[in-house]
């Protein structure tokens, strides 16, 4: 993974050398604004199992749904992405739209039911608490646009500012595959709704704090087979709710904003 941001970082020095000069400072907004990160995500999800069968009298079929909510035990961002400026709001604010590209990693580590009992009345679930037997990761290419409020020294891309903010909202379409112990691989589309908030500082370059929160069903894993009751048949579901990702980017050419004096405005 480290392998994979050194290498978008060499991709974005190359980019800077092939643009062509067009923009003052010798390079378009955009590439001034091309943006790496790296980061943590948290992501949160439902596990559930569907279990059907007939009780041991047979008259009757019964089904039993049980849910749960569980949280990955770790996870990472990467991220790539730049700003296109659409309309100047104030003195010191625009509006512009955000494209990123991420990738992120997550592992799933939780218990689930090891075997069960059906009688008269259903389904009874059983655990072993002394160990996890969801034991599995899963990884998600996104690409994520929003409408960007900005305000300060990204915003005008001018070194007169030191700090800058900003705030987004949008939607982040993915694909997600996910591989567990015992369960098949499972490939998943999903369009989550998305918000960001940076916090932006100008050093030699500029660097940010990124809070992200996504919110939607991603469906990581649904499989169908035999139950933990023989001559039974169960289903099991883990659907994405929500994610959280914390990041660190910096804006490698952001050394070439312009600088505004009394006697020139840009």
């Amino acid at each position: 993974m480290k392998f994979n941001f050194i290498r978008i970082t060499l991709l974005l020095l190359l980019t800077g050398a092939l643009v062509p000069a067009h923009a003052q400072n010798g390079m378009p907004g955009f590439v001034k604004q091309l943006e790496i990160g790296y980061g943590y995500s948290f992501c949160s999800a439902d596990y559930i199992i569907k279990a059907k069968g007939i009780v041991p009298d047979g008259t009757r079929t019964v089904d039993t749904s049980i849910s749960t909510r569980v949280h990955t035990k770790a996870g990472m961002t990467e991220t790539f992405g730049t700003s296109l400026k659409l309309k100047r709001l104030g003195q010191k604010s625009t509006l512009a739209i955000g494209v990123d590209l991420s990738y992120s990693a997550y592992l799933w580590n939780f218990h689930t039911p090891t075997s069960a009992v059906l009688n008269d009345s259903g389904f009874r679930f059983n655990y072993d608490y002394s160990m996890p037997v969801f034991d599995g990761a899963s990884f998600t290419a996104a690409g994520i646009i929003t409408a960007d409020f900005k305000f300060g020294v990204d915003a005008m891309m001018d070194k007169i500012y030191r700090w800058g903010w900003t705030i987004g909202v949008g939607v982040m379409p993915s694909i997600s595959a996910t591989a567990a112990t015992g369960y098949d691989a499972n490939t998943a589309f999903g369009i989550q709704p998305v918000v960001k908030g940076d916090v932006a500082l100008r050093g030699p370059i500029v660097a940010k704090l990124r809070l992200q929160y996504s919110l939607g069903k991603i469906p990581f894993v649904d499989q169908s087979g035999d139950g933990l009751v023989p001559g039974t048949t169960m289903q099991s579901l883990l659907n994405g709710k929500s994610n959280f990702t914390v990041s660190i980017l910096l804006l490698p050419f952001s050394f070439m904003y312009n600088t505004s004096t009394w006697y020139n405005t840009y």
